[in-house]
């Protein structure tokens, strides 16, 4: 009877023990998924808090649900790292921190994202980059592209307003561009035949 009562214990220790427990060493551990109800809500943090420690409080009570999520995504160094960012006050820098926070725990993210945007912190205040940056962090994070040319050319598109994206996308698909530039010039010019026949026939040509 002892022995039984030691083993439910034990599960029951399991299963209330915070998720984070079991991924302490996973990078790319993925958070719970959203979950409106405000008891839900708490939870995720209180988890958040115990997995990246005490320091954390502050962190994703500030921050919100999108701090919990990045903590939970990271592995706990690198969780912790990300409490300490905080706090130095360089996360505040970014223009929209919430955005960052929410780039770091998409799925498989995780500490590649995190590391890369604290090593490149100063570059990520400018709004240009950090729009970049966030449109897709990882492939930055894996050097397979390059943030200041994506950058340089986000920034000329605003400078032209509407038009910019209209050129922008012309300049990264110009294939697509010419493929569709060719159908509608030849069902145009089958829409103007078909009038003008028509218009011929009317006055008995």
């Amino acid at each position: 009877m002892e022995f039984r009562s030691k083993w439910l214990a034990v599960a029951a220790l399991l299963i209330t023990a915070p998720a984070g427990l079991f991924g302490q060493s996973n990078p790319y551990a993925r958070p719970p998924a959203w979950n409106p109800d405000p008891r839900a809500r708490r939870a995720l943090r209180e988890q958040a808090v115990a997995y990246a420690g005490i320091e954390a409080r502050s962190f994703v009570e500030t921050q919100g649900d999108a701090a919990a999520w990045a903590v939970l995504s990271c592995s706990q160094p690198v969780a912790q790292m990300l409490v300490e960012f905080h706090s130095s006050g360089r996360l505040d820098l970014l223009p929209r921190p919430c955005a960052l926070l929410m780039a770091i725990a998409r799925p498989n993210h995780g500490d590649d994202v995190a590391v890369w945007a604290m090593e490149h912190a100063g570059e990520l205040t400018d709004p240009d980059h950090f729009e970049a940056f966030c449109a897709d962090p990882l492939s930055y994070a894996l050097e397979l592209r390059q943030l200041s040319v994506d950058a340089a050319a986000l920034k000329e598109r605003r400078a032209f307003g509407p038009l910019g994206a209209i050129a922008g996308w012309v300049s990264k698909d110009w294939r697509s561009v010419a493929f569709w530039t060719g159908c509608t010039a030849v069902i145009g010019l089958v829409v103007w035949r078909r009038k003008r026949r028509r218009a011929m026939q009317q006055i008995g040509v």
